[in-house]
């Protein structure tokens, strides 16, 4: 009797243990890859020295230019640089530049200091291969007391100016716009990446129907069912799954929310250039999501309290904490969740499937004893 219970006791706490372990997230993950051949590591080498030696360039001169149509502008005055098209006649480039002056009336509140600006440029078909030159790209700050925010916008062939102004508008633009120039810490924060939550102001679709989830129920995060977006870090995956300390890594670690193309990190880190706008499914740390996360915010809580969140010196969580009274990742972990619904953080067994193998189990347990009791009997 005493033989047989310790065995069957011993399944039923094997197997309780198996159940455990499904519950827990994997701490790490691992991708082995094939190792590249010396003849395809020289190419990838050389393509990326080129590729930042032509990004540092293009962000150099851009920006030597600017500075000097910044520290020469009006305050409050608008630059439009129009695109080199066969439609750019005089009466277009008005038309063209009327309906930027038109978004800018509607910004409220608007800073009057602040220069602001659009100009297009053509590109080329090697060039569009890099997002520096494929995407709006972004170059704000301070010259002679001058603050602008200017929207380099490439095209090739035709340029689709409805288009650009629908999807993008002033882009980040319009937040310096409305609250001029931020607080040191935030434009730090802004500058390592946090760029791309101000990109959009607006959402742009349903965002649970895109993650495949309008009914917003619980998720797996791995496995048949897996619904995370390919190439997020195990922070955005934690934040997804509900852990406001892992929403608040997500949000202001500058590995977290850099650029995902390295060479672009480094024209961005070495050069004025102070953003390329990136739509892109690898973007950090949520993809497409979290292109409103600012005006979300600035919704939420009134332009009041963001424009004492944007302009604060404090570093970005307790300047959020100050100006919207809520904890940065606490916000982040609600406002996610009503976006993709909730995730589990790991593999796991579902609530029906985890009560079933408790059902099981209980059923071999009172077996096992039966069959002891009987043997002793």
């Amino acid at each position: 009797m005493e033989t047989g219970m310790k065995l069957w006791l011993g399944i039923v706490v094997g197997a309780a243990a198996a159940v455990a372990l499904t519950l827990l997230p994997p701490d790490a993950l691992e991708i082995r890859r094939r190792e590249a051949l010396p003849e395809q590591a020289r190419w990838a080498q050389l393509s990326s020295e080129l590729g930042r030696a032509y990004g540092e360039l293009y962000a150099t001169r851009w920006s030597a230019w600017l500075s000097e149509q910044a520290a020469q502008a009006e305050p409050g005055a608008f630059l439009f640089g129009a695109p080199a098209s066969e439609d750019a006649s005089e009466e277009n480039v008005a038309a063209w530049e009327r309906s930027y002056l038109d978004l800018i009336e509607t910004l409220e509140p608007r800073d009057p200091s602040v220069r602001l600006g659009v100009f297009w440029q053509p590109v080329g078909r090697a060039e569009q291969e890099s997002a520096v030159f494929g995407e709006p790209a972004v170059f704000a700050g301070t010259h002679d007391g001058a603050t602008y925010c200017f929207l380099i916008v490439p095209y090739r062939d035709e340029p689709d100016l409805q288009g650009v102004l629908s999807r993008h508008g002033l882009g980040p633009c319009a937040f310096y716009a409305r609250y001029g120039a931020p607080g040191t810490a935030i434009a730090a924060w802004l500058e390592a990446g946090a760029w791309g939550f101000a990109s959009q102001r607006s959402p742009i679709a349903d965002y649970r129907q895109i993650m495949g989830n309008p009914a917003n129920e619980p998720l797996l995060m791995f496995g048949t069912r897996r619904q995370s977006p390919i190439g997020f870090t195990f922070a955005s995956q934690g934040c997804m799954a509900g852990d406001p300390a892992k929403c608040e890594t997500a949000v202001t670690d500058p590995a977290q929310i850099g650029a995902s193309d390295a060479d672009d990190a480094y024209v961005v880190a070495t050069t004025p250039l102070s953003y390329v706008i990136d739509q892109g499914p690898s973007q950090p740390p949520f993809a497409y999501l979290d292109d409103t996360l600012l005006a979300d915010a600035e919704r939420e809580f009134g332009a009041d309290a963001f424009a004492r969140f944007w302009s604060s010196d404090a570093p970005v969580t307790d300047a959020f904490a100050a100006a919207f009274g809520v904890d940065l990742g606490e916000w982040v972990t609600g406002w996610l969740q009503d976006r993709t619904g909730v995730y589990m953080a790991g593999p796991r067994v579902g609530g029906a499937d985890l009560m079933l193998t408790l059902m099981a189990l209980t059923v071999i347990t009172a077996l096992g004893t039966a069959v002891a009791v009987r043997r002793q009997v």
